[in-house]
């Protein structure tokens, strides 16, 4: 009886001293057991998350936060599959310009340089060029490689063509569809400060004498003398 006695005191003491060393451990090392996602630092048991993310353990991103969470590697399709709608990335610098559109099915958008500017007469007024008569929705590309093989003038799709900027060198000059967008998603949503002169040029032609040119005040097209003098802007088309 005497040797059970001994026996439970011993099996207490070994219990309570087991106790005692765990939670003087967890009060020594209370980051012992805590990752912190996302590059986040555990600090006295909680985690200290960088700019743009949330959650006990920085696992959430902070969609407030878009360019931070684009800084710390953070991709545009993860941004979409966490529920950022695209009107939410637009206006934000990406690559060489800030984002204007986005195509979630095909995965692909378009950017504009906002620090470069392009300009000067539309060029070969006269001359009715093969190919540059597109107006829709993906026909800037060739608009303006057609227009720069064809015509010798120093405008701006010569300026787009031989544009390298920040490591691309694929710029262009929109379509008459493609400017209205990208009037529609920065200008007249305010995310975009400044598009430069009240009229722009698109790089759609219409007509031997004249081409279409975009009113950023009100969004709407006129058809202008090849002649004037005004600026446009340099886009890609970037995947993701």
């Amino acid at each position: 009886m005497k040797t059970s006695r001994i026996l439970f005191r011993t099996i207490i003491s070994v219990v309570l001293m087991i106790s005692i060393l765990s939670i003087h451990s967890c009060k020594e090392y209370p980051c012992e057991n805590i990752v912190c996602q996302n590059g986040g630092a555990c600090e006295e048991g909680i985690c200290d998350c960088r700019i743009g993310f949330l959650g006990e353990f920085c696992e959430e991103y902070d969609t407030t936060k878009i360019p931070a969470l684009l800084y710390y590697g953070v991709t545009l399709q993860e941004l979409l599959d966490y529920g950022v709608k695209p009107s939410q990335l637009y206006g934000i610098e990406y690559e060489a310009g800030e984002i204007f559109f986005l195509d979630t099915l095909q995965r692909f958008g378009m950017l504009v340089a906002t620090d470069i500017s392009i300009g000067g007469e539309w060029g070969c007024l006269g001359t009715d060029l093969p190919g540059v008569s597109g107006t829709a929705f993906g026909t800037g590309m060739q608009n303006t490689q057609d227009f720069y093989e064809n015509c010798p003038d120093n405008g701006p799709f010569k300026q787009a063509q031989e544009l390298v900027h920040k490591g691309y060198d694929d710029w262009f000059v929109p379509s008459k569809d493609e400017l209205y967008v990208l009037w529609r998603n920065l200008y007249a949503n305010h995310n975009i400060s400044n598009m430069g002169s009240s009229t722009i040029w698109s790089s759609s032609e219409h007509d031997s004498v004249n081409a279409w040119a975009i009113n950023i005040t009100t969004g709407e097209f006129s058809i202008i003398i090849k002649y004037y003098n005004g600026p446009s802007r340099a886009v890609r088309i970037f995947n993701y």
